[in-house]
């Protein structure tokens, strides 16, 4: 394709054709990408960007690709990943700069072991910091947002520009939302957070009774995309599924966990075919036994 021959030509981070996409989210599901890019810094993304838009070709960014499932064809377009080219932390005072491929777990870790609280309860959640804010990540009743002081974002136009948390709306946000899912062409570049200062070993013992609650209530050993479906109204999604009795059932390599109802894991050589099979089951048993319709949290990219 020309198209990405001419690509290559300005950028300058790393370039893969027909990468497979399986080897880039934690689900080890996904087809080859016609194109895989990984920008060098914020202004090769930028670069990259303007490119891909003015040609009018598909693409997605993604993170750690902890809350993603690809088809089994792949993608047809380009998908930029943001990693550890843009994923430099900073801090300072009660300031953290994050960029937006910072690990979230190991932004924890290292804010526990300078004293700063704000964001210790969502250790262990995987991924990067930009689909952390994406998605407003949240456990143990702390959510990412609450910690949020601003974010960096490239604009439609491919601007770069700055949110301060008085104009984000955070305010209004809901479960598993954020105003960027409005804007999927706003990509996150990086974000900084308030902290309070707390005594470290605190912060330490607290972090390691929530990585050992978390390690009994999920299954971290098996690849997952975390919870699929959201939780609805006043109640938890992995409870009905439980109670409908689906807790290990599977349609080929596609599971739903016996240790996390919630969990549909890839007990070995699952497709996205797999997956998507077993939750249209769960969603249609779920409905007929207690009339709710689950929705999915991952997002499913086709």
């Amino acid at each position: 394709m020309i198209w990405i021959e001419d690509i290559k030509k300005i950028v300058r981070g790393a370039v893969t054709e027909g990468e497979p996409l399986s080897r880039h989210t934690t689900f080890k599901i996904g087809g080859p990408a016609d194109l895989f890019f990984e920008p060098a810094d914020v202004e090769d993304l930028r670069a990259a960007l303007a490119f891909l838009r003015g040609r009018r070709i598909s693409h997605i960014v993604v993170g750690q690709g902890s809350n993603l499932l690809f088809g089994d064809a792949g993608y047809r377009g380009c998908v930029t990943r943001i990693g550890r080219n843009m994923a430099e932390v900073a801090v300072a005072g009660d300031i953290a700069e994050a960029g937006a491929g910072a690990p979230l777990h190991s932004l924890v870790r290292g804010l526990v072991e300078k004293g700063r609280a704000g964001l210790e309860s969502l250790i262990g959640i995987p991924g990067a910091v930009g689909g952390a804010i994406f998605m407003n990540v949240g456990a143990f009743g702390q959510w990412i947002s609450g910690a949020l002081e601003s974010v960096d974002y490239i604009d439609e136009a491919g601007a770069a520009k700055r949110l301060e948390m008085d104009k984000i709306s955070f305010l209004n946000m809901r479960y598993r939302w954020s105003i960027f899912q409005e804007h999927p062409e706003r990509v996150i570049t990086g974000a900084r957070f308030q902290l309070e200062e707390e005594d470290p070993e605190t912060l330490k013992k607290r972090v390691r009774e929530l990585s050992e609650k978390r390690k009994k209530m999920q299954p971290y050993n098996q690849p997952s995309a975390g919870s699929f479906f959201k939780n609805p109204e006043g109640i938890a999604a992995g409870l009905l599924i439980d109670k409908a009795g689906l807790k290990g059932f599977r349609v080929g390599g596609a599971e739903v966990s016996p240790i996390h109802a919630n969990f549909i894991v890839n007990a070995g050589g699952a497709t996205c075919a797999d997956v998507l099979a077993l939750a249209e089951e769960v969603r249609r048993r779920v409905v007929s036994e207690f009339g709710v319709a689950l929705e999915p949290e991952v997002r499913i990219i086709e």
